[in-house]
């Protein structure tokens, strides 16, 4: 009985080891040109793969950001400036960013009262000026403008009094 024995990581194809890496999670082109260059893979070859890629829909910015930014509002929302950070962090164009996280501004204010709601619980005990501050440093930290923190605040402090 013949066993079947795995190439060397350095012989295998660089598309073999790109779907290994998509496999995993949403990638961007940036993200996997950076894992064929770790892997030892020679410019000319990591652009055929990303271009077999591209052409096969496995490797798409605008909709890893798209993706990225609905995922994040789902699980812990975001303003628009620490979304557009996160997405440059993975090597999304600015404008592909800018445009991905342009869908939040008009949720804004809910999304920042969501992420608030558990916080104020949470700021409960402390007097009114502290209450305040600590609430908006944790939204500016989540990445909400100014505007939306002040209203957040004032309404979450609203609640906390009524």
């Amino acid at each position: 009985m013949r066993r079947w024995i795995s190439p060397k990581r350095s012989e295998a194809r660089p598309i073999d080891t790109a779907l290994r890496f998509l496999a995993q999670r949403p990638r961007t082109e940036y993200e996997v040109r950076e894992r064929l260059r770790r892997a030892g893979v020679d410019q000319a070859a990591i652009d055929a793969a990303v271009g077999q890629l591209r052409q096969h829909r496995l490797l798409d910015d605008a909709a890893f950001a798209q993706q990225w930014v609905e995922q994040r509002q789902v699980a812990r929302p975001r303003g628009a400036r620490l979304l557009r950070s996160e997405l440059r962090q993975h090597g999304v164009e600015a404008a592909t960013a800018e445009a991905a996280a342009a869908v939040v501004d008009d949720s804004a204010e809910a999304d920042a009262y969501r992420a608030a709601t558990r916080r104020a619980h949470q700021l409960a005990e402390l007097d009114e000026r502290a209450f305040k501050q600590r609430l908006g440093q944790f939204l500016a930290r989540r990445g909400f403008d100014w505007d939306t923190i002040a209203a957040v605040v004032e309404r979450l402090r609203s609640e906390r009094s009524a």
